[in-house]
């Protein structure tokens, strides 16, 4: 009995060896793939933007990128990776250029790898879309304010700036 014991010890131990070492090496490959799609996707988009006569060391605008995306060499690097060319111009032109004219190709390359389809949402992105529709909702009413305003005989206005003044709603940036 003893025997049998001491046998099934070690054959369960190693199996629990051999599952650690499985795993250790299935996270080396997962980050070695990374690296290699990382590699791959810079170098093709340095010779992409190369082709069309940008340099990845300047800032490129959104023309710039319309016009290096929508080539066939670029729909298929972005295939390669599992990135969609047709939304990334549109997500670019929405995340990149809302606030610049132009951009770093680092920050476009970050998007592009963020954009992959076998990534998952994370607690980021779930806090980004959550300061996004926060403010989307201030300057919307703001908005609908300012055209309230505008509708308003001259005695009610008054009345209206009273009571949505900033100090009563609160800056969006207190609330985000």
């Amino acid at each position: 009995v003893l025997m049998a014991f001491v046998v099934v010890a070690s054959i369960t131990c190693m199996n629990m060896l051999i599952g650690v070492l499985v795993e250790g090496v299935s996270t080396v490959a997962a980050v070695e793939k990374e690296s290699c799609n990382l590699s791959y996707v810079k170098a093709e988009m340095e010779k992409l933007f190369g082709c069309v006569g940008n340099s990845v060391n300047c800032r490129l605008s959104m023309v710039d990128l319309e016009r290096t995306l929508i080539t066939p060499q670029a729909s298929k690097v972005f295939s390669n990776v599992g990135v969609d060319a047709q939304g990334l111009i549109e997500i670019a032109a929405f995340n990149l250029f809302r606030q610049n004219e132009s951009v770093l190709f680092p920050d476009f390359l970050e998007l592009v790898l963020q954009l992959r389809g076998t990534n998952s949402a994370t607690v980021r992105d779930v806090v980004n879309l959550r300061k996004f529709m926060a403010e989307e909702y201030w300057r919307t009413e703001e908005r609908m304010m300012e055209a309230i305003y505008r509708l308003l005989p001259e005695s009610e206005r008054a009345t209206l700036v009273k009571r949505h003044s900033p100090d009563e709603r609160g800056d969006v940036s207190s609330r985000s």
